[in-house]
């Protein structure tokens, strides 16, 4: 009797150490947290998932991202966003950022830019390296 429940001790030991694992993998393998999800900015939409976000919605107003998609060089299921990646501020993460030419609306490519949500995780900011704008406020949609 004493090796039957030593024998199910050491598989329960087993199945919790098994659970303690996965529980946490997953927790670190989750780049983008509670940025997950649509966000709104200047009339578009952008969906964040994995590491990077995607124009889901680029309404047709006269914005610089309307006159973008306009001419073709920008659609929705493009992406707004790649390597998301956390810091070590829970508020905070590093990504690229596509931007475009508000002279000419065609891109200025990839930009290192810096994401700060807020505390209560309705609004986010995006500040890029090298942009002529200071930054650029999203909200949750």
């Amino acid at each position: 009797m004493k090796n039957y429940f030593r024998f199910f001790g050491i598989v329960a030991l087993f199945v919790a150490i098994g659970f303690l694992t996965v529980s946490c993998s997953t927790e670190d393998n989750d780049e983008v947290g509670n940025l997950k999800g649509a966000w709104v900015s200047d009339n578009i939409v952008v969906t964040i998932s994995g590491n990077n976000g995607t124009f889901t919605q680029i309404n047709l107003t006269n914005t610089g991202w309307a006159i973008a998609r306009e001419r073709g060089w920008v659609a929705p299921g493009d992406e707004k966003f790649r390597n998301i990646k956390k810091t070590k501020d829970p508020l905070q993460w590093t990504a690229q950022s596509l931007l475009y030419d508000p002279n000419t609306y065609y891109s200025k490519g990839w930009r290192n830019c810096r994401i700060y949500i807020s505390e209560d995780g309705k609004t986010f900011k995006v500040v890029c390296v090298g942009d002529t704008d200071p930054y650029i406020n999203y909200t949750k949609k």
